[in-house]
């Protein structure tokens, strides 16, 4: 994916709404994105922001591994299925992402050859 920055930006605010299997899995409101446990370090290293949250003018390419960021986030057991993931992060004055993602999560195999 690539993101086109015009001008310097900080996001004041976003959203992100996920289900799991058609149902209601995760939802945020988020007013200073920056400030929310989770979301720095994704903003720190996908958008290399700083301590104030400033995104620079440029251009970024993304490439993002849902199944690592995933694996992390919660451990990589107990959660199978069709996730579908949508997000947005804007402020005032402009969008900064709006993203949907469908994934779909299954066990390992952990068979062993004798």
């Amino acid at each position: 994916m690539s993101l086109d920055i015009n001008k310097d930006f900080v996001p004041n605010r976003g959203k992100i709404e996920a289900m799991m299997n058609d149902k209601p899995f995760i939802r945020l409101q988020m007013k200073k994105p920056c400030d929310h446990l989770f979301m720095r370090p994704l903003f720190q290293a996908i958008l290399n922001v700083g301590p104030n949250c400033l995104v620079k003018k440029g251009k970024y390419n993304l490439n993002i591994d849902i199944q690592e960021v995933a694996t992390k986030y919660y451990g990589g057991m107990f959660i199978y299925g069709n996730l579908s993931f949508k997000s947005v992060f804007y402020n005032d004055e402009c969008n900064l992402s709006c993203t949907v993602i469908e994934v779909n999560f299954s066990p390992k195999n952990n068979k062993t050859s004798n």
